[in-house]
C-alpha cells in the first residue's frame, strides 16, 4: 500500500504495506510502520514515469527569459516594468493615464506600450487629489468646447445677416427692373403715338400739295 494508496481522512489510514498502524497495534509495529514511510516517501520522490509528475506543464506556466503569449486575464498587483502587448482590462485613469482607482474590467479596452508605460498606481489617499485634478481638466475641455461653439455660433449669425442683406438687395433690383420694364412700355406706347401722328402729317401734306396743283 503506497503513498497512492494512502487517504486524506487520517482515521482511514489503518496499515502501511501491509504493518498495522490501528488504534492499539502492536508497539514494535510502530518503527516498522516508520521505516515503511520514509521508504514509501523516497520512492515517490525518484519515480520518474508519468504515474507520478509534480511538475507543471511547461507550456502553461510563463517564464523568466524569452518571448510569449500568455492566454486568459492577468491581474498584476504592482507596477509593469518593460513594454506589454495584447489586449488589457481597464482602469480609471486622468488625462496623463495615472491609475485613480484599482478597478479592472476585463477586455474593455486596449492600450498601447507608451500607455502601460506611463501608467502610475496611486494609493487610496491620493485617489481624492487625483480625481478632482480629473475633474478639472474635465471642466476647462467643457469650457474649450463651449468657447469654439461660441465661436461656431457667431459664425453661423454673421453668414445668416449676409445671407438676408443678400436676399433683400435682390427683392430691390427685382423691383427696380418691374419699374424699368414698365418705363419701357409707357416709351413703347408713346413712339407707336407718334410715328402715328408722323404719317397722318404727312398724309395732310401731300393732299394740300395736290389741291394746290389743281386749284
Amino acid at each position: 500500500m503506497g503513498v497512492d494508496d494512502w487517504s486524506v481522512d487520517a482515521d482511514e489510514n489503518l496499515d502501511i504495506a501491509g504493518i498495522d498502524i490501528s488504534e492499539g497495534c502492536p508497539a514494535a509495529n510502530v518503527n516498522n510502520a516508520l521505516r515503511e514511510l520514509m521508504a514509501s516517501v523516497k520512492e515517490m520522490a525518484e519515480d520518474t514515469s508519468d504515474s507520478l509528475d509534480l511538475k507543471a506543464d511547461d507550456d502553461a506556466v510563463m517564464h523568466l527569459d524569452g518571448r510569449e503569449t500568455i492566454p486568459g486575464i492577468k491581474t498584476f498587483t504592482q507596477t509593469i516594468a518593460g513594454s506589454v502587448t495584447g489586449s488589457a482590462g481597464s482602469a480609471t485613469r486622468d488625462g496623463s493615464g495615472n491609475v485613480i482607482t484599482d478597478t479592472y474590467v476585463p477586455n474593455s479596452d486596449t492600450l498601447t506600450n507608451e500607455q502601460i508605460d506611463s501608467i502610475a498606481y496611486v494609493s487610496e489617499g491620493d485617489a481624492a487629489a487625483t480625481a478632482l485634478s480629473v475633474v478639472e481638466a474635465m471642466v476647462e475641455e467643457a469650457r474649450a468646447a463651449a468657447l469654439e461653439a461660441s465661436t461656431y455660433a457667431a459664425g453661423a449669425n454673421s453668414l445668416a445677416n449676409r445671407v438676408t442683406a443678400l436676399e433683400s438687395s435682390s427683392a430691390s433690383l427685382s423691383s427696380s427692373l418691374t419699374l424699368l420694364s414698365g418705363s419701357l412700355t409707357s416709351l413703347a406706347g408713346r413712339v407707336t403715338t407718334l410715328e402715328t401722328k408722323v404719317a397722318a402729317l404727312e398724309v395732310a401734306i401731300t393732299d394740300a400739295q395736290i389741291d394746290g396743283l389743281f386749284a
